[in-house]
């Protein structure tokens, strides 16, 4: 039987090669996006030339009405949604003392709320052998200054990931996290501003490519297989050394 996933911010990064990857392994595939709809096009036509089903949505994850018509969108096309992967999230990088109140909203609607609303909704609905992997950060061990916004979201789900996967677990629903190297695949989050160098300080450290986006892809496609079943609430760090 052909499953169906469902990737928030789907259409860049990390996500469009989760979704890429899905689509070819003939995973059908929900593509979610906020405001790249030529991208997350891409996507879905490198996936359909490859011979897959997906198409896909735009929604704000922040606004709770958006989870409910996600997943009524995928269970109306493709009859149900099997895998959720949260990889939707933004960056506000500022010192505490200079992040506004609007900044940290806007980091804590989109990173918490949206993944908390996917994986409220996927609770709700998914059957067993389900699964839900959510995109966490390895800045939460660097505690580089000016993540603390960052930082605080993906510690959050997180810990939500935890408990979650205890909630489902009778119901034969795993739930685990990967948490990613600083610039891991590209992440639009974490383009650099230094002529190309992603720079990031663990004893001055300098961090020269972004990592090749199969790095981290190949993991969350296990994670989401039937292999996995025993592998639940996990925090799976991927990255190198960095921590």
């Amino acid at each position: 039987m052909r499953r169906t996933a469902l990737i928030t911010g789907g259409s860049s990064g990390i996500g469009a090669a989760i979704a890429r990857r899905f689509g070819y392994d003939g995973i059908r595939v929900l593509v979610h996006y906020r405001g790249g709809e030529q991208a997350a096009a891409g996507v879905v036509s490198d996936i359909e030339a490859a011979g897959g089903e997906a198409f896909a949505v735009e929604a704000n994850v922040a606004d709770s009405r958006a989870a409910p018509d996600l997943f009524d969108l995928a269970e109306a096309r493709f009859g149900s949604v099997d895998i959720l992967v949260n990889c939707a999230g933004i960056l506000q990088e500022a010192p505490l003392a200079e992040v506004s109140d609007e900044m940290f909203e806007m980091v804590l609607a989109v990173n918490l709320y949206g993944s908390f609303h996917t994986m409220r909704e996927a609770a709700r609905r998914m059957k067993q052998g389900g699964r839900i992997v959510n995109v966490s950060s390895s800045e939460l061990s660097l505690n580089m200054p000016g993540y603390s916004s960052y930082n605080a979201t993906k510690g959050a789900v997180e810990a939500i990931t935890r408990v979650l996967a205890k909630e489902l677990g009778p119901k034969g629903i795993t739930v685990n996290a990967v948490a990613v190297a600083p610039g891991s695949a590209e992440c639009d989050s974490h383009v650099d501003r230094r002529g190309g160098i992603l720079w990031r300080g663990s004893n001055d450290r300098a961090y020269r490519h972004c990592y090749p986006a199969d790095d981290i892809v190949g993991l969350v496609k296990f994670l989401a297989s039937e292999k996995a079943g025993w592998i639940h609430g996990q925090i799976l760090r991927a990255h190198e050394a960095v921590t």
